[in-house]
């Protein structure tokens, strides 16, 4: 006798293998969706530290291209430091929690002092 080809024309597994089944795709579904969120949160890491980078260099090439334009050594700084403060006054005014707001009277004097410039 000779056998050259079988048929399976109709398999039913056993309840418990095909749930087993069940079980290991639907594991193999949620680790890669596991290591997708992973690998997005770790891209979008990586772009806001490309942003803040950009930002800091943005932020240094402004400094110089005032420091530049005005000659001073103390006017720059204070720009960007109150433009800063401005923009974080801003901030706090939309928050929710942000109900009062102090900030010194004399900005300039404030920010000299943070310079360490006294009392010019």
């Amino acid at each position: 006798v000779k056998v050259t080809r079988i048929e399976i024309k109709d398999i039913t597994p056993p309840r418990d293998l095909v749930d087993a089944m069940a079980r290991q795709m639907k594991a193999e579904r949620e680790k890669r969706a596991a290591i997708l969120e992973a690998q997005g949160k770790l891209e979008a890491a990586k772009l806001e530290a490309e942003a803040q980078v950009a930002l800091a260099t943005a932020s240094a090439e402004a400094i110089t291209r005032i420091s530049e334009s005005i000659r001073d050594k103390e006017l720059p700084a204070m720009f960007l430091l109150g433009d800063r403060y401005i923009t974080s006054l801003e901030k706090l005014g939309k928050s929710e929690n942000g109900k009062t707001i102090v900030y010194p009277a004399d900005l300039q004097a404030a920010v000299r002092g943070m310079l360490g410039l006294g009392g010019r």
